[in-house]
């Protein structure tokens, strides 16, 4: 039985936080495959800030250099439209049916989870995985945890310190012509550039 973990997002765009978070949950878990996964069309996303999803899976794909377990997947984009995790999870499973499958989110997502779609079948289907944002919350997230079982949500809490970065904060100096060194991979910024996103 492999470990297998899911890691979806608008990455728009993918960034160093989304690295270092990925790099560490394989260590935690010794994950075997960590799948990025961009979604197609994200809910309450301005359409246009939203790089195309074709350049955000080409964004994406320039982070498993940096490690031999992150894989991108193209499930969610050659969906096409909204899609729900419940979804995309059960066609992990079909695809990886004898191996053990995490779902990794956000905090701020992780606080939200009861009121996905069908987050009981979510939590059948992964362990769900989150990180503290800081010291103070992980208090926080420990007790909704144990609110989640209800759900039969198993969870994985990673207290660790992993870099802060927003999308919406790398589009914003982008469009300010302010520098975003050391808040995205150097291909990742070359990639920008070159394709003249987010001016």
């Amino acid at each position: 039985m492999k470990k297998i973990a899911m890691f979806g997002g608008s990455f728009n765009p993918p960034h160093i936080g989304h690295l270092e978070l990925a790099q560490a949950f394989i260590d935690r878990l010794s994950l075997d495959k960590l799948l990025l996964i961009p979604v197609f069309s994200p809910p309450h996303k301005s359409g246009r800030e939203m790089a195309s999803a074709q350049h955000r899976l080409n964004m994406c794909k320039l982070l498993d250099k940096y490690n031999n377990k992150i894989e991108v997947s193209d499930i969610e984009v050659i969906r096409g439209g909204s899609s729900y995790t419940v979804d995309t999870l059960k066609d992990l499973k079909a695809l990886y049916p004898d191996d053990e499958l995490f779902l990794i989110i956000g905090a701020d997502m992780y606080m939200s989870l009861q009121s996905w779609y069908q987050p009981e079948q979510i939590c059948s289907l992964a362990k769900i995985c989150t990180v503290s944002r800081n010291s103070d919350d992980t208090q926080e997230l420990e007790n909704h945890s144990r609110f989640l079982k209800r759900f039969g949500c198993e969870s994985v809490i990673l207290d660790e310190r992993v870099k802060t970065v927003s999308s919406t904060q790398i589009r914003n100096r982008l469009k300010s012509g302010d520098s975003i060194d050391n808040l995205v991979v150097t291909e990742v910024y070359e990639y920008i550039r070159c394709n003249k996103l987010y001016v």
